[in-house]
């Protein structure tokens, strides 16, 4: 063992071997941050697809539910609806589509996470230009 030990001491690398394994690590890198970029830009593609969709559904429902019309009783006559608050406060909350709502909540936040992502991969793609520079 103290052969093989005492051997390699006296074993100097190549010069240049440092700088090509530094170089394809780098390359490595690149490459990764390329991929994830890629797929990080379809996530949002198909979570903007998504959040359409689920917005498009939740206003469809909502106006459907009825609660597009004590809203609209809410703002033009505010007189009526202090008169009877509780009564609107009570129609509003049955009438609210709360499933659509937190779908298109979710689609929502979906959405900022997917562009959350991709913008930290651009960065991080371009600050790796930026040193290789």
């Amino acid at each position: 063992m103290d052969q093989k030990h005492i051997v390699f001491k006296h074993i100097d690398p190549p010069k240049e071997l440092l700088g090509g394994i530094l170089l394809k690590i780098d390359n490595q890198k690149k490459k990764s941050a390329r991929i994830k970029l890629f797929f990080s830009s379809l996530g949002v593609a198909s979570s903007l697809g998504v959040f359409a969709l689920a917005f498009n559904y939740a206003m469809e429902v909502f106006y459907q539910s009825g609660a597009y019309t004590y809203m609209s009783i809410l703002l033009s006559d505010p007189s009526f609806a202090v008169s009877y608050s509780s009564e609107m406060a009570l129609s509003i909350a049955e009438s609210l589509p709360i499933l659509e709502l937190a779908i298109l909540l979710f689609a929502t936040f979906a959405f900022l996470e997917s562009i959350k992502y991709v913008i930290e991969n651009i960065s991080n793609l371009s600050l790796k230009k930026r040193l290789a520079v």
